[in-house]
């Protein structure tokens, strides 16, 4: 930590930096991608299979899977894959698998979520030679995928964990149509469920609805950041495009705040409680 000041972070440094570098406490940043690969209308979420993600309903019992069996402790491709996500309690959960070639990788520890998959140790070929997937165990049900060679997933879906806020503050689009001219406008909403990790069932709410960019896309900032309330998922939705075959990726930029650890530092500068104060109240309104 800088010196300077007990909780957050030395006033000589932007805070975005001092976040970005991992020094100011219970603050971390969050980057979310997110890739459909070919929409021909519209009515599909941002991720890479395509279609809708169905998410789950209970934690189950996962494994990691690869096409190659050169993805493997001594082999040129993905070593060990890192994979990050939320257990039955909506705790997050962290953890790198050594990979076993075309021998399924159990993960024991049952996830209601997974946010992303990355490689974390390659041989010579620097990333994965195969397609790597997490699905449950029983159904082959897939939750996260990682195309040859990506190194990371793009599911473009953020899952908060209990006690957290996720204040997402930019989104990037763009779109291109393979070997073809791109004069698409598309509309999206920002979608957010809330109560996912209640017993009642969840509501979903179009939070930043009818949303439209042009051919090539840009970058949206957004006027106020957008919090997610812990139990909550976020995730990029398409409702119509005007060209076929059109493939769409999202990047969503914001900050994640453990609320266990912030809400106590906060309260150590009296200027930032009013700050405080707006962030908890918004977070309830959305599922913290």
């Amino acid at each position: 930590m800088l010196s300077g000041t007990p909780t957050l972070y030395n006033a000589r440094m932007p805070y975005a930096d001092a976040v970005a570098i991992g020094i100011v406490p219970g603050v971390t940043p969050v980057i979310v991608s997110g890739e459909n690969p070919d929409i021909d209308s519209g009515n599909e979420d941002v991720w890479d299979l395509g279609a809708l993600y169905d998410f789950l309903t209970v934690a189950r019992t996962l494994t990691l899977t690869t096409s190659s069996s050169t993805d493997n402790p001594a082999g040129t491709g993905a070593r060990s894959v890192r994979v990050q996500g939320l257990d039955a309690n909506w705790d997050p959960f962290d953890e790198t698998f050594a990979m076993n070639g075309l021998t399924p990788v159990p993960i024991t520890t049952p996830l209601i979520r997974v946010n992303r998959i990355t490689v974390a140790t390659a041989g010579s070929v620097g990333t994965n030679n195969g397609a790597v997937a997490i699905v449950a165990d029983v159904d082959l049900f897939t939750l996260a995928t990682m195309f040859i060679g990506a190194g990371s997933s793009a599911n473009g879906i953020y899952s908060v964990a209990r006690n957290h806020v996720f204040s997402l503050a930019q989104l990037a689009l763009n779109m291109t149509r393979a070997n073809q001219p791109l004069s698409a406008m598309c509309t999206f909403v920002l979608k957010v469920r809330v109560g996912a990790d209640g017993p009642e069932p969840s509501v979903v709410r179009s939070v930043r609805g009818g949303l439209m960019i042009e051919a090539g896309g840009g970058n949206t900032t957004l006027a106020q950041p957008q919090p997610v309330g812990g139990g909550s998922d976020a995730w990029l939705h398409v409702v119509t495009v005007t060209d076929m075959d059109t493939q769409f990726t999202g990047l969503m930029v914001g900050r994640l705040y453990d609320l266990a650890i912030v809400t106590p530092a906060l309260l150590a500068f009296s200027f930032l409680a009013p700050f405080l104060g707006g962030l908890k109240m918004a977070a309830a309104a959305v599922g913290a």
